[in-house]
């Protein structure tokens, strides 16, 4: 079904007013009209072509499907009405697809224009190329390996039947092929897909083919390069800035999103204009829209308060630049509505408090030998006399990260009777042992005398011991 559309966006967060957004060209396959404003025909031998189908789609019931016969160059193709790009200098192409065809044969996109009257490859080197294949820039086509080195769905290595969560959504900013600036535009161009069989290769029929929905071309007069949402980063300091599923519960009962947000390529020049979260708690159903706050360079968050165990939280977020304006949406409304978490309870928060969303290191393994030898504990130097500072103390796994969950106080920073661990014989005579107790081994923990006054404490506390799944009995040993 075909439809021309006015897309006129607008910021939530401002008052400023922007150029708009013209659709040249849109079709989804659908009823009732079905693919009324593309054509298919074949080349090179081929005989079938391309046609609607319901097993998959993003707008329902349909996508169109093609997939070329057995035949050395043999090609099946669709080709959209054509559109003008006249006084419109930026264009923007996007489509779903899903490109199931054999690993040595192409799905290939071609353009044309009335001045040239001839066909073009759409690839990484004419346009900017704004999707996510890892491979599209290299191979200029797409087929099952597009996405193969993220262990994608449509990797040849699967041989399930697509369903709805095989799309992706590819990107092109295809101005340099659309557009010619001594005309100020064509008044006709067109895009078509190739489903092309290079080679000859055996069980040729055991590939689902190539999908294709809502295909969208776009114009304006100001650019139109969505912003670029990513969650892929290390915050610092860390903490999960992307939860979904089940999530440790915070001591705070407070969770932030976190992400990065800027200009698609490095060229634009509009900048970010705002970032903002969608979310709901379930268990009042209401959502709610606020601003992210940007903490600097490209990177914003927004703390989620007042969480609980028993609650489930969905969110979305929407980057929006300075220029048309142009928005992107994570997720992708058109394959996932939304992120979604809910806190569970961990271990008891005095194991220690969850580490970048990660539980602290317990001792679950039996037995269990702690004889201080590894590098987690760096023996102090010096006599730990009065006056001699700190460095007697040496260094313990207590960072409370991975696993030094160990604890001591007074911590290692401070003199006083504390703690320390040391290798060699106690600094006086007759006040301790001359070596360590492990064969071989080197290090031993003590406490200096010299350094306490009457009624002093230090303490030493394990991490976590897990004893839930211990069904014998349990000695503690030490000497």
């Amino acid at each position: 079904m075909k439809k021309l559309l006015l897309l006129a966006l607008a910021i939530s967060w401002g008052f400023m007013t922007h150029a708009q957004i013209d659709t040249a060209f849109y079709e989804t396959f659908d009823p009732p009209s079905g693919p009324d404003s593309v054509i298919t025909y074949n080349l090179g031998g081929a005989t079938r072509l391309w046609k609607d189908t319901n097993n998959v789609w993003i707008s329902p019931p349909n996508s169109y499907w093609g997939r070329a016969e057995r035949g050395s160059n043999f090609r099946v193709v669709f080709q959209t009405d054509t559109f003008s790009t006249k006084n419109t200098p930026y264009i923007f192409l996007s489509f779903y697809h899903i490109c199931k065809i054999y690993t040595t044969n192409r799905g290939v996109i071609e353009i044309w224009n009335n001045v040239s009257r001839t066909w073009d490859r759409i690839d990484a080197n004419s346009t900017s190329y704004l999707g996510s294949s890892g491979n599209f820039s290299a191979l200029e086509y797409f087929n099952e390996t597009s996405y193969g080195n993220q262990n994608d769905a449509w990797d040849l290595s699967n041989p399930s039947t697509p369903d709805n969560t095989w799309w992706r959504l590819e990107q092109f900013e295809i101005s340099d092929l659309a557009y010619n600036m001594a005309t100020n535009g064509y008044d006709s161009v067109s895009i078509r897909f190739l489903s092309t069989n290079v080679v000859l290769p055996p069980q040729i029929n055991n590939r689902a083919g190539w999908f294709v929905d809502n295909l969208l071309v776009t114009r304006s007069t100001c650019e139109q390069y969505p912003p670029k949402v990513t969650f892929d980063y290390s915050p610092i300091p860390c903490f999960p800035n992307h939860p979904q599923g089940a999530i440790l519960r915070e001591p705070s009962d407070s969770y932030t999103i976190g992400l990065l947000a800027e200009d698609s390529i490095i060229d634009a020049t509009s900048g970010i204009d705002s970032v903002a979260i969608f979310y709901r708690n379930r268990t009042s159903g209401t959502w709610q829209a606020t601003k992210m706050t940007n903490v600097g360079g490209t990177e914003y968050n927004y703390t989620l308060q007042n969480v609980f165990v028993g609650d489930t939280i969905d969110y979305y977020v929407k980057a929006w630049d300075g220029a048309c304006p142009n928005i992107t949406r994570s997720p992708d409304s058109n394959i996932v509505p939304f992120y979604t978490f809910y806190p569970i309870e961990g271990l008891p928060f005095k194991c220690g408090v969850p580490d970048c969303g990660k539980a602290p290191s317990i001792i679950s393994s039996f037995p269990w030998v702690e004889d201080f030898e590894s590098t987690f504990w760096t023996a102090g130097t010096g006599t730990g006399d009065l006056g001699s500072g700190n460095s007697y103390r040496g260094d313990f796994p207590n960072e409370q990260t991975g696993e030094r969950y160990w604890s001591v106080f007074p911590d290692e920073t401070q003199t006083g009777y504390a703690w320390s661990v040391r290798n060699a014989a106690t600094a006086t005579g007759c006040t301790g042992p001359a070596a360590d107790h492990t064969p071989f081994g080197t290090k031993y923990l003590y406490v200096e005398a010299s350094q306490g006054n009457h009624q002093d404490v230090t303490e030493l506390i394990t991490p976590c011991i897990d004893l839930t799944q211990v069904n014998s009995c349990i000695m503690l040993e030490f000497f």
